[in-house]
């Protein structure tokens, strides 16, 4: 089989899977579609071997990709100096939490502030981050985690992650 005879066979299959993959992102099927292709035709291999569901395959891993990578573009970025972030952290915290803190991911540092000392809602968070109520309760779990683990924190400073 030529790749002329494989891209016959399956380009309207690949363009439906990735159109399906990329709801809302139609401005990149034609180049997602252009990449599994090129990608196919680059690899210089026999395409006899390239059965339907392997094809199928490439395509949802290449927009599932594609689709990540935009979504991942459009989200915000962490900023530290965040108003709502800053001045929390620098009032009412001992030197040793603050510590611990700052040693935390961006994402767990707003998190934990947040749900602690700005004493905001799940939901309120996740919709300020823009991400997921989930991803924030994760991001939470992994920051009390981090805290409860750390060295320069005893349990007794340990107020803000022992409930639960």
């Amino acid at each position: 089989m030529t790749f002329d005879e494989l891209y016959a066979s399956q380009s309207v299959r690949v363009a439906k899977v990735v159109r399906k993959k990329l709801i809302g992102f139609a401005d990149h099927v034609d180049d997602c579609t252009q990449q599994i292709w090129l990608g196919i035709w680059s690899s210089n291999q026999l395409f006899e071997k390239y059965s339907d569901h392997y094809i199928v395959e490439v395509a949802v891993n290449a927009a599932l990709k594609m689709r990540k990578q935009i979504m991942k573009s459009r989200r915000p970025n962490p900023i530290q100096e965040h108003p709502v972030y800053q001045p929390v952290v620098a009032e009412g915290l001992s030197d040793p939490m603050r510590s611990a803190i700052r040693d935390l991911t961006p994402r767990q540092q707003q998190v934990i502030t947040r749900v602690y000392l700005a004493e905001s809602s799940i939901p309120a968070i996740a919709k300020e981050l823009g991400i997921t109520q989930d991803t924030v309760r994760w991001t939470l779990k992994q920051a009390k985690k981090a805290l409860r683990t750390h060295p320069n924190l005893t349990v007794n400073r340990l107020a803000i992650v022992e409930s639960e």
